[in-house]
Parts: C-alpha cells; structure tokens; sequence
C-alpha cells in the first residue's frame, strides 16, 4: 500500500486520467471564457496581462564559421559563405540568411519565422 508523496502521487494520476480537456475555441460562452482566464491569472478579460514570450536569441556565427573550417580542413575543397543570398531552384525560393556553397551542392541556413 502506497504512503506519504507516492499515495497522493497515484491520486494526482488518477484525477488526470478521469479529466476531460478541452480546447479554449469550445468554451461557448463568457462565462465559460472568464473562468478559464481566470484560471491564469486574467482578471476582467484584459488578455494584456498575460505575460508575452521572450525568445532566447542564438548566434551561430561562430559555430557556423567554426564548422565551415573544420568541413574546409577534412575535405580540402574551397567552401565559400555568402550572407543575404537569394536562392532560387526547383525546391527553395526566398532569402536566407546564409548559402554555403561547395562545388554544386548548395547547404542553406533559413531564417526562423
């Protein structure tokens, strides 16, 4: 028999299991609505008050730069970088923001949308 953190750990699973989640678009009505944000911590509907996501930025130019060299030093062949690039194929069109080039392969690093 389960005691202590594992007892209410088996009840916590249970609750969950037994819980039917819905979707926020089903809320039908306003009632419904606000007590959901509430829920949140959204007073009075001001969807302002919750907090906005703040991406963590990543630089990869040095690890871009980094592994372009090592690539350079194993295969020996002349690998250029281009910033900018506009590529235009059969498969991708629109702008990068770098084109590795190597011969006729083409190795593109898009932006994050």
């Amino acid at each position: 028999m389960p005691s202590g953190p594992a007892k209410r750990l088996v009840k916590f699973a249970k609750e969950c299991k037994d819980k039917k989640l819905r979707s926020f678009f089903l809320y039908k009505t306003k009632k419904d609505l606000k007590e959901v944000l509430a829920k949140y911590g959204v007073q009075d509907g001001r969807i302002t008050d919750i907090p906005q996501f703040t991406p963590k930025p990543h630089n990869i130019d040095a690890i871009l730069h980094a592994c372009i060299n090592i690539v350079r030093e194993l295969t020996g062949k002349k690998i250029s970088l281009n910033s900018q690039f506009e590529v235009v194929g059969e498969e991708n069109t629109g702008r990068v923001d770098y084109a590795i080039q190597a011969l006729e392969e083409l190795i593109c690093i898009t932006e994050g949308k």
